[in-house]
């Protein structure tokens, strides 16, 4: 990866540093995250700069307690690098995932570790987006379903209609004991998927259809097409997965499953 030069350095040293930093920053900023443990809710993240830890995952953590960790809404050209992001699961109210990518262009979060979904969530959940790219991260224990207890959520959920080029890259995908159903869903409605050297496994196999890796989706509740487009899964290892498939092709339009 290239050097980067940061203009705005983060310590843990005041209370609510790095979110006081984020919400100074403008587009082109690049901030440089120290050693430590960040407690933040709703990290709302503005187009144009790069957030990295300046001595990555196990050094530098986000830490949610309950609720979104991080948010990217309608913003453009953002990268992550380096961190532990997580929370734990608790009876505080429920939201939808971890770090959360809706309605945004051109997203990257790279080198970071992703897990333990607060309640009712996905550890990263993407809707409506472009250009999105995971690449080199673990990412593991989504949430129990608020509304079908020893169900779960996704580790990763991509889904809707403007969804474009979402690539997944080198991570590893997986459950911890029988914490999990999907470790990846792209549902209806998502274009131009691209998951490829990726480790997916081991997994859980609980609740709904116990498929760890899934594509596509036949129809929405009207029975109108909801279909994914253009799918290619290649150069995957598929490890220990429980259920009744390791991967899933529900109705998409052009997939292909490979090596």
């Amino acid at each position: 990866d290239e050097e980067l030069i940061p203009t705005i350095i983060v310590t843990p040293d005041e209370e609510d540093s790095l979110k006081k930093a984020v919400a100074s920053a403008s587009s082109g900023d690049v901030i440089m995250v120290k050693d430590g443990t960040y407690t933040v809710r709703y990290l709302n993240l503005v187009s144009g700069i790069t957030l990295y830890s300046e001595n990555g995952p196990l050094k530098t953590k986000i830490y949610s307690e309950y609720g979104r960790a991080i948010q990217i809404l309608e913003q453009d050209n953002i990268t992550i690098k380096g961190f532990e992001i997580y929370s734990k699961q608790t009876n505080d109210p429920a939201t939808d995932a971890l770090v959360y990518i809706g309605d945004s262009t051109n997203i990257t979060i790279k080198n970071s570790i992703m897990h333990d979904g607060p309640r009712d969530a996905d550890v990263v959940k993407i809707r409506g987006s472009q250009d999105v790219l995971l690449e080199r991260c673990i990412i593991y224990n989504p949430s129990e379903r608020k509304k079908a207890p020893d169900h779960f959520q996704e580790n990763i959920d991509i889904r809707g209609a403007g969804d474009e080029r979402i690539t997944v890259r080198g991570c590893w995908l997986f459950h911890m004991g029988d914490w999990g159903d999907h470790l990846i869903y792209a549902k209806g409605g998502t274009k131009q998927v691209l998951w490829e050297n990726n480790i997916f496994g081991p997994s859980a196999g609980k609740g709904w259809e116990n498929v760890a890796v899934e594509i596509g989706h036949i129809a929405n509740t009207d029975n109108t097409p909801y279909e994914t487009y253009y799918a290619v899964i290649r150069n995957n290892l598929f490890v220990d997965l429980k259920g009744s498939a390791a991967f899933g092709f529900a109705g998409p339009n052009v997939a292909l499953l490979y090596n």
